[in-house]
């Protein structure tokens, strides 16, 4: 089978971006990848099992890039517009969405603007200072971080994300504090399991307290365990050898082999059809039903994590309903065509007369939903309208 690929260059605020979509044969599917300065910001696997048309995959090829390029384009045109709104919520959005391209000084921008206007949007604030470790500001990341922990200490991720501050910064002892917090709420969460073993081995390297430091091998050994056992996509050959290197006694090494497994792993989820930036784009028509499930499913995995996270329960039901919107549009369609080839069929020409008055009034429900969302959706998304037209 031919390898197609395609590459697109965008220049935006100074900054040349490079897309590039290609059809990976060995993998079966289509990678699209977006970079920025030769660095890798993002890359997305769709995999096209079932197609076997070189015309079929050269034709999801385009698509997937086109789908791409408008995404970027429409993430940049909005915005000016949504800092000008003064909609926290569509801001905080669209800074989500530019975090996790790993877009980092626009998200920082939306999260700081959103802050100075809401002092307590604990989720602003989380990803604020989520930002600022990206950046290195580790000072910054603690301060903003221990705000959202205190405006919400029933979050584990939270808990969890302070905590990766906190070791940052060499607090030890409170990072292990953070992580503990974040297992008494979520007994499943691995992330936080694995994290307090690396915070354990790094206070064995800087000697600072001697309570972790002591017993430490058979602690980190115990907690590295439960964070696999939960969680199998840490445990690798890599793995394996970072265990055997702190059963030796070479912390240095193990503390390298365990970072970089964590690096890896997080790599690898940004591989997968994303769905942790697609909410911005759920409330414009660019939406489709492809993003709406990753979507589902993003959600999904983190209320597993963070089974007190009422927003994103709230969240999930709004998409369910929006997915129900495709289901009906199909419905629809299908009894138009039966109409089309049998006109005088009066059960299905009843059949779209209800459908089309159910649609009607699912789609004000939700509509209504989303305007409490975003209250100046209309001009909100004037920028992306005209990008699309």
């Amino acid at each position: 089978m031919e390898k197609y690929s395609l590459k697109s260059k965008v220049t935006i605020n100074g900054c040349e971006y490079l897309i590039q979509t290609v059809n990976d044969t060995a993998m079966a599917a289509i990678v699209v990848s977006l970079f920025a300065d030769g660095e890798v910001l993002e890359s997305s696997r769709y995999p096209y099992m079932g197609i076997t048309s070189e015309k079929e995959i050269l034709q999801m090829v385009k698509r997937i890039h086109d789908d791409k390029k408008y995404e970027l384009d429409s993430l940049f045109a909005n915005y000016d517009e949504a800092l000008k709104s003064g909609n926290t919520k569509l801001m905080y959005h669209l800074g989500v969405a530019f975090y996790n391209k790993r877009i980092f000084d626009e998200a920082y921008h939306l999260f700081t603007c959103i802050t100075e206007m809401k002092a307590e949007d604990h989720q602003a604030l989380c990803h604020l200072g989520l930002t600022c470790m990206e950046l290195d500001q580790i000072s910054d990341a603690c301060k903003h971080l221990g705000m959202a922990v205190q405006l919400r200490p029933g979050f584990a991720d939270f808990r969890n994300h302070y905590g990766e501050a906190l070791l940052k910064a060499d607090d030890f002892k409170g990072a292990v504090e953070q992580f503990q917090e974040a297992i008494n709420l979520n007994i499943y969460y691995a992330d936080a399991y694995y994290n307090m073993g690396l915070a354990y081995i790094v206070n064995a390297l800087r000697r600072e307290d001697y309570d972790m430091y002591n017993n430490m091998v058979k602690k980190a050994t115990d907690i590295f365990e439960r964070a696999v056992l939960i969680d199998p996509e840490y445990k690798s050959a890599e793995f394996d050898q970072g265990m055997r290197m702190l059963q030796k006694g070479d912390y240095k090494l193990a503390l390298d082999i365990f970072e970089n497994v964590k690096r890896e792993r997080r790599l690898a989820s940004r591989k997968i059809v994303p769905g942790a930036s697609s909410r911005f784009l759920l409330y414009t028509d660019w939406s489709d039903e492809a993003s709406l499930n990753n979507r589902i499913k993003f959600l999904r995995e983190e209320i597993n994590r963070n089974p007190s996270y009422a927003d994103f329960q709230l969240e999930l039901g709004l998409c369910h309903l929006q997915k129900a919107l495709f289901d009906w549009e199909e419905a629809l369609d299908n009894f138009e065509k039966a109409l089309e080839i049998n006109p005088k069929l009066n059960k299905g020409q009843k059949s779209l007369e209800l459908a089309q008055d159910f649609h009607g009034q699912l789609k004000g429900r939700i509509d209504s939903i989303v305007r409490e969302e975003f209250p100046d959706k209309k001009s909100a998304w004037k920028n992306h309208e005209k990008s699309k037209a």
